[in-house]
């Protein structure tokens, strides 16, 4: 999972972040993601400008297009998991943001395929393999604030 916030308006965004729904990753954290399997994710360089509107930031940014998904949840066996709306059952959300590693379990079909994707189940995070995670940490590049995953085979 991955949220990030950005505030400071002034100074250089950090690498990668969220604005408002859009992921917004740097050049070198594209160019570590690219290679993995995101499947049919992609990236969209947008040009982002500095607090003053008139001159562009030096530094290339993408916003991160996920286009993969899978089901891999285990709300009953995940901790701080809460339906999203009782009215609209299937939809899951951290109970805050503050979930430590080891709290959410997914299936083994998370090991599976693409290294990035969304899940059916969860409203507003996204997924990524440790694969992936590992990656950006040897690249230099923060990953998100993921937290791990418990995967259980049944």
């Amino acid at each position: 999972m991955a949220v990030e916030f950005y505030h400071d308006r002034r100074e250089k965004p950090p690498k990668p972040i969220t604005c408002s729904t859009y992921i917004l990753v740097s050049e070198a954290c594209k160019v570590v993601m690219e290679q993995f399997d995101l499947g049919r994710s992609h990236f969209v360089e947008i040009p982002l400008m500095r607090y003053d509107r008139k001159s562009q930031l030096e530094e290339r940014y993408f916003i991160l297009n996920i286009a993969e998904v899978k089901t891999c949840l285990l709300p009953e066996l995940s901790k701080r998991w809460k339906l999203r709306f009782k009215q609209k059952p299937g939809e899951w959300r951290p109970v805050s943001s503050d979930t430590n590693d080891g709290q959410t379990a997914l299936s083994a079909g998370a090991l599976e395929g693409v290294d990035l994707w969304w899940d059916t189940l969860v409203y507003g995070h996204f997924f990524l393999s440790d694969r992936l995670r590992q990656g950006l940490r040897e690249g230099g590049v923060k990953p998100f604030s993921a937290k791990a995953c418990r995967v259980i085979s049944h």
